[in-house]
């Protein structure tokens, strides 16, 4: 069985951040959210992502 993975996206270019989602969920991965800068993804780290992108 292959691991499914959680990941945080860094990105503050709309169209790059909404292209890795596509790409990651089509691998069957977990998209836990899509942020800017560090200080948006602070309340994310709490939900320990496998990977931040």
């Amino acid at each position: 069985m292959e691991r499914k993975y959680r990941i945080l996206i860094a990105e503050d270019d709309a169209i790059i951040s909404e292209t890795l989602k596509d790409y990651v969920e089509e691998l069957g991965h977990t998209v836990i959210g899509i942020v800017s800068d560090m200080k948006e993804a602070e309340p994310y780290l709490d939900k320990q992502p496998d990977f931040v992108f």
